[in-house]
C-alpha cells in the first residue's frame, strides 16, 4: 500500500470516527444534585444525595443505592447511567447507617428482618407483602 493510500485511509477513519461515536451516546438531560439528611424510623438521619432532572416536575421513577463507601462525590449522574438518565430517572444514593455522613451505629452484618413483618422493609409496603411465605 502506498503512502498516499495509507494517509487517505487514515484521514477517512479519523473523519468518520467522531460522528459515529457521537451517534452512539444517548443525550442525558440536565440534572441537579443536592444533599439532604433523610430520617428513618428510629430517628437516625442518613446522608443522601438526590440527583433529578432539572426541568421536570412530574412524578418520576427512581433508583436508590445504599453504600458503605461514601457518597461525597455523587454530585453528577455518571456515564454508566446515561440510558436511565435519558428516560428521566431520579438517582438517590445513601451512606449506610454509621458511615461517612450518616448518623447511627455501623454494624457490618445486621440481623435479618422477619419476612412476615411487612414494616421490616418500609412503612409503605403493600398489605399483601406480609402474607408471602419464604420457604427454606
Amino acid at each position: 500500500m502506498t503512502i498516499l493510500r495509507r494517509s487517505r485511509l487514515a484521514l477517512l477513519v479519523l473523519s468518520v470516527s467522531p460522528g459515529f461515536a457521537a451517534a452512539q451516546t444517548a443525550p442525558a438531560p440536565a440534572y441537579s444534585c443536592r444533599f439532604v439528611m433523610i430520617p428513618v424510623r428510629d430517628g437516625v438521619h442518613l446522608n443522601t444525595s438526590i440527583c433529578q432532572p432539572s426541568d421536570s416536575r412530574e412524578k418520576l421513577p427512581f433508583l436508590i443505592t445504599r453504600t458503605p463507601y461514601g457518597i461525597a462525590g455523587d454530585t453528577v449522574v455518571g456515564n454508566d447511567y446515561r440510558f436511565l438518565a435519558a428516560d428521566g430517572y431520579i438517582f438517590v444514593s445513601q451512606d449506610i447507617r454509621g458511615r461517612f455522613g450518616s448518623e447511627g451505629q455501623f454494624l457490618m452484618n445486621r440481623p435479618l428482618h422477619d419476612p412476615a413483618d411487612r414494616s421490616g422493609v418500609d412503612e409503605f409496603s403493600p398489605p399483601w407483602l406480609g402474607s408471602i411465605r419464604i420457604r427454606p
